[in-house]
């Protein structure tokens, strides 16, 4: 349970600002952590700190200035270079919206359907497969002829959380995927993720400015500032005895809200 399934190793991204784009500003630094497979290592800072910027460059959405990251001890860069399919079915992304990985106009129906013709996935018992991952999520196929956009936001999100499934991932990126959620969806969504991961050994990253939630699901916890990690260790430490004043500062905010 405790082997590495992603290590980043100094990763730093620049970005050119200003009217002439001749002024760099560093989004992230020299930044170093573990996710240890069937775990969850949350992310929590303020916006703006760098952390979506860390997801995108693990999902190879965004590239990498200076470092490495290392999925199962193969660079990133190399398996995107070589096995892309394969590490983009490996490492999936919950988004924050749903609506940036669902077409707005599909069906619930479509939405999932996709996955299996973008995938090739194998037909052979695909409706078992799909009806199987809807329980897993609370879902069934009675939504099948809705438009996703006529879904609650739990809903969505839970669709969304079913296209991952469907390609049987290993590590899933959490980027602050109950934000735009009530209480209610937030906590069926949050249980739902750990169930998943007790059952399928799930490794998840998770960034939030939830400290609620990130006790409830991280393991691990790295603070972010400016673009650095300043503090990192377990969660139930981190988050309960903060050593830096950032954090200490951020725990104060919360709880006066």
């Amino acid at each position: 349970m405790n082997d590495k399934i992603i290590e980043i190793n100094h990763i730093s991204k620049c970005y050119n600002m200003g009217l002439f784009r001749n002024k760099q500003h560093n989004i992230v630094h020299d930044v170093s952590f573990t996710v240890r497979r069937g775990t969850t290592y949350g992310l929590i800072g303020k916006s703006g700190s760098g952390k979506s910027t860390i997801m995108k460059m693990i999902a190879g959405l965004t590239s990498i200035d200076s470092g490495e990251i290392l999925f199962k001890n193969r660079r990133v860069t190399d398996w995107l270079r070589y096995n892309n399919h394969e590490y983009r079915s490996s490492c999936q992304m919950l988004f924050q919206n749903p609506l940036q990985s669902i077409y707005p106009k599909f069906l619930a129906e479509e939405a999932i359907l996709e996955v299996v013709k973008i995938h090739n996935l194998s037909t052979v018992n695909i409706e078992q497969d799909i009806a199987a991952i809807l329980e897993m999520v609370r879902l069934s196929t009675s939504i099948f002829k809705r438009r996703v956009t006529e879904l609650s936001g739990g809903e969505l999100q839970r669709l969304c959380l079913a296209r991952i499934l469907l390609v049987n991932p290993e590590l899933i990126l959490l980027d602050e995927p109950t934000t735009q959620l009530d209480t209610g969806a937030q906590f069926q969504i949050m249980t739902i993720l750990k169930e998943l991961q007790l059952e399928k050994n799930l490794s998840y990253l998770f960034v939030s400015h939830d400290i609620d939630l990130m006790k409830y699901l991280a393991h691990d916890v790295g603070v972010i500032e400016r673009g650095e990690i300043i503090e990192e260790g377990l969660s139930k430490s981190v988050l309960k005895n903060p050593k830096s004043q950032f954090m200490k500062q951020l725990l104060d905010a919360y709880y006066t809200l």
